[in-house]
């Protein structure tokens, strides 16, 4: 990134393209709020390149109001649970494609994780045991979404939020 935010990549390939930003640098201080180019939302939507094309004025918006959101997971009977894995997706169709907007977390000795990251709306997956990491692919997404949590954030805010683990059959 230049003076004044401008920035240039090279050597794209000619076809549909998602714009990604690490920001592995600013773990938990920063968030993508948007990315526009000529009124359309990259964050939703992919963008058509085609060879030789020079894609200008893509804008760009980062956030410091990221929120936090502490997860307890109980059993039925109260206690914590610890080692269950949860990914939280956004629960716009539009984001299931963009696996950086999935936030995963592990719970603890405590039944707790927290996980740090754009003020959205999102769905809880609770992960099979022993899944220590995982992205969820668009169709798992879709098959499971109906029964998912759901948990609403908004900038900046630190929440917390309880699951009770069903009874296993």
């Amino acid at each position: 990134v230049q003076r004044a935010g401008a920035f240039v990549i090279r050597g794209v390939s000619p076809g549909k393209a998602y714009f990604f930003i690490n920001l592995s640098d600013g773990v938990g201080r920063l968030y993508l709020k948007s990315i526009t180019w000529k009124g359309k939302d990259l964050l939703r939507e992919s963008l058509e390149i085609g060879a030789e094309e020079k894609i200008e004025n893509v804008r760009i918006v980062l956030s410091p109001q990221v929120a936090t959101l502490t997860i307890r997971v109980l059993s039925v009977f109260g206690e914590p649970v610890k080692d269950v894995s949860l990914m939280l997706v956004p629960s716009d169709p539009a984001r299931w494609q963009r696996w950086e907007a999935q936030l995963f977390c592990t719970t603890d000795a405590q039944g707790k994780c927290t996980v740090v990251g754009a003020p959205l709306d999102y769905l809880i997956f609770i992960l099979p045991h022993g899944v220590q990491s995982a992205t969820l692919e668009k169709d798992e997404i879709e098959e499971r979404a109906a029964a998912a949590r759901r948990v609403s954030l908004r900038p900046a805010e630190r929440r917390s939020f309880e699951i009770v683990l069903p009874r296993q059959k």
